[in-house]
């Protein structure tokens, strides 16, 4: 029998690999067209937003890379616990902030923050996502 959910597990490891290899259009590949993202007090709407937020982040983290501890599925959800990683070689700036005008500049410190992803998965893409984790250490890391 064909498990939705695998499938939808399979899109997000898929997402999760593309991250791994800084392949923007890889990642842009996978979301959906109406694709939103959420965290906290930043939102990114489209497809086109998403890739400029992801040259963004890689623009800021050398080898930036997610280490899945976790990832459960259920009907048209995938939840997954991460480990967001890289080294801060580049000015930070991330959409829906005030680093867009005031970029923290880069240290080449290590990051390595715990993170937990939700993504909706529609039409074996991501509709939407949502991301948590402390934002507190991850500027503490990159400016210590």
């Amino acid at each position: 029998m064909n498990n939705p959910n695998n499938k939808n597990i399979e899109t997000v490891k898929n997402w999760v690999d593309a991250v791994n290899a800084n392949d923007i259009k890889r990642i842009i590949s996978i979301l959906h067209p109406d694709y939103e993202y959420d965290l906290e007090y930043s939102s990114i709407k489209g497809r086109d937003a998403a890739e400029e937020g992801w040259k963004l982040y890689l623009a800021a983290f050398t080898d930036f890379h997610y280490d899945v501890v976790l990832m459960i599925g259920s009907d048209d959800i995938v939840v997954s616990r991460l480990r967001m990683k890289g080294i801060h070689t580049g000015q930070f700036r991330f959409i829906g902030t005030d680093s867009l005008e005031n970029p923290i500049p880069p240290k080449n410190n290590i990051i390595d923050i715990p993170t937990c992803a939700i993504h909706k998965i529609a039409d074996e893409k991501i509709l939407r996502m949502w991301s948590y984790w402390d934002t507190a250490t991850l500027i503490k890391q990159m400016e210590a």
